[in-house]
């Protein structure tokens, strides 16, 4: 369901990694999500969890 234009204000990576994971099923109406291996997508529970990798180092 989209209700129009938003836009968010966001001052980390993190806040918008979690951003999109929260918004790409609302949009899009999947749960499937794709993470690029070997990619930095910060590290956040969330994010970590998508990847699969247990920490950043």
């Amino acid at each position: 369901m989209f209700l129009g234009p938003v836009c968010c204000v966001l001052s980390f990576g993190t806040e918008a990694n979690e951003l999109a994971m929260l918004m790409a099923p609302l949009y899009s109406g999947n749960l499937g999500m794709v993470a690029l291996g070997n990619a930095y997508h910060d590290g956040s529970a969330s994010t970590i969890g998508l990847t699969g990798l247990q920490t950043y180092t």
